[in-house]
């Protein structure tokens, strides 16, 4: 199994990848470039889809209930409030990276703030491994300068 292609296949990986060629080194190649797991947005969209139907369940209430309306602000509050949720996580999601590349693992993640890590293999020999591990941070303001 050839874990790093090479020839038109890794132009075309490469090019469809998020992770940005300028990133690479000399020679580097890309073998995989994933995102976290889909089930990193099953908590908000539950929460979500509970929402949607307790807001149905209070519009089918009759008209002029006082609980129909006391729960429909509060639906409504709930219901951008998960959604808001939902869109936070689909933006995290977005921004978080998970890189093997033919020389090093690299984890990118950051919306306002921005933290890279970087873990390359030293020197192999006699089944002897040394890593060398580097991480970035920049908050919001060291972006913005």
């Amino acid at each position: 199994m050839t874990l790093f292609l090479s020839g038109p296949e890794a132009a075309a990986t490469v090019r469809d990848m998020t992770f940005p060629k300028k990133h690479l080194n000399d020679g580097e190649t890309i073998a995989l470039d994933m995102h976290p797991h889909w089930w990193y947005f099953a908590e908000p969209a539950l929460a979500l889809v509970g929402t949607i139907l307790v807001g149905i369940w209070v519009i089918s209430l009759e008209d002029d209930t006082t609980l129909k309306n006391i729960l429909s602000p509060a639906v409504l509050v709930v219901l951008i409030g998960t959604g808001c949720w939902l869109a936070f996580r689909a933006a995290t999601w977005q921004t978080t990276n998970f890189v093997i590349t033919s020389q090093r693992v690299v984890f990118r993640q950051g919306l306002a703030d921005f933290t890279r890590a970087a873990i390359f293999v030293v020197h192999r020999a006699d089944e002897v491994l040394v890593l060398l591990v580097v991480e970035c941070s920049q908050d919001f303001l060291d972006r913005c300068l």
